[in-house]
């Protein structure tokens, strides 16, 4: 489903940031958009899912995309590399987990500028409204409960935090091999959990063995099994 505002919107506008919502919560998606902040923006369209989001925003060419980052087969940093890449105004805000280290992570290390917020679920209707009010201006924004967490990440020993960002480094399908090597799947039950073939499983694994320095089949298994609780 899509929505938008009628065109008689569009001239009065015109020097407004201009922002296109993806989330499947439409609740959510219409009391940004509808809710008086002290910020003014047009919101170009309300989208439930990422589906041809490229193409959507080189349509809209929204100023700014608000995007839950926990839609079902989205990658986004896919999309910001894609937007980089076909050298698109657009600047991605995060509607994400405090606690996925892979949107933190980039939104911490992104160099192209693409990302300028990240914005933690459930957060309040004030933060919203302070976020974007941030980023409009050309500021970064991270969510204050973010910070907090960051902050409390300074005591984890000095392992636990290398490890982290290992494990932030890998891809989306490597976690999910890594998930279903820990759980003791043999690879052919990998392969058809994931709809993909046993040698791009074994791919995966070879990959994720070198990032970690993992030499030996066993020991990949028995690190899966030892961080189980780190890798979703």
């Amino acid at each position: 489903m899509e929505s938008s505002l009628p065109n008689s919107h569009v001239a009065s506008y015109s020097r407004m940031p201009t922002l296109v919502i993806v989330m499947p919560d439409l609740l959510i998606s219409e009391m940004i958009s509808e809710r008086n902040f002290t910020c003014n923006f047009r919101t170009l369209a309300i989208l439930e899912n990422a589906e041809n989001i490229v193409n959507k925003i080189r349509n809209l060419n929204p100023d700014f995309l608000f995007i839950d980052s926990e839609l079902p087969h989205f990658n986004g940093f896919e999309l910001a590399e894609n937007l980089k890449n076909l050298n698109l105004s657009t600047k991605i805000i995060f509607y994400a987990s405090k606690k996925n280290p892979d949107y933190l992570t980039k939104f911490l290390h992104n160099s192209n500028h693409v990302i300028r917020g990240f914005i933690h679920r459930g957060c309040g209707v004030q933060e919203l409204e302070f976020c974007l009010i941030e980023v409009f201006s050309g500021k970064k924004y991270l969510s204050s409960c973010v910070n907090s967490y960051l902050n409390h990440l300074e005591e984890v020993p000095e392992d636990e935090k290398q490890l982290a960002k290992k494990l932030a480094c890998l891809s989306e399908k490597e976690k999910q091999v890594l998930h279903y090597l820990s759980e003791g799947n043999s690879e052919s039950k990998i392969a058809e959990n994931l709809f993909i073939s046993v040698n791009t499983v074994r791919t995966h694994k070879t990959r994720i063995a070198d990032k970690f320095g993992i030499t030996g089949k066993q020991k990949l298994t028995y690190f899966a099994v030892q961080f189980k609780g780190k890798l979703r």
